[in-house]
């Protein structure tokens, strides 16, 4: 898939499209969270209509809406009303295939702390000689 949009965006845009990516997560966690899939099963919803039936914020919830717009997951009609893809039907509960519950694990906070102090981690590996070294550089003989 990444080699497909290489071909297709230029190098600063994928380049974003990637570093960008963990806003994306933290998007599909929160709408898998806030159930907002199964609020648009019946067919395309307003943010607002879904907030009066959820008791959600309805400007925050339509920023949310509006960010997966934007990566495909709720297109967004010309009269603000948001529906599903094929991608976005991925994010019920009772999808054959959900991801559901693999969105809301990579998205909440604990998992995004582990990823993070691993990172930090590796960037101090210690080297038998008493050097700290990149994780990626050779150990000096």
């Amino acid at each position: 898939m990444l080699d497909t949009m290489n071909h297709i965006l230029p190098p600063p845009a994928m380049l974003m499209h990637l570093v960008a990516g963990k806003f994306v997560t933290q998007a599909l966690a929160a709408a898998a969270e806030l159930s907002v899939a199964e609020q648009l099963v019946d067919g395309p919803k307003t943010a607002q209509e879904i907030a009066e039936t959820t008791k959600l914020h309805a400007p925050s919830l339509y920023r949310l809406m509006r960010a997966l717009a934007e990566v495909g997951v709720l297109p967004q009609d010309n009269d603000d009303r948001f529906a599903l893809t094929a991608t976005g039907q991925l994010l019920r509960s009772d999808a054959p295939g959900s991801f559901r519950a693999m969105s809301i694990l990579l998205g909440r906070a604990p998992h995004r702390v582990v990823l993070a102090r691993a990172e930090r981690a590796h960037r101090r590996v210690r080297i038998s000689q008493g050097v700290w070294c990149a994780p990626l550089r050779m150990a000096p003989r």
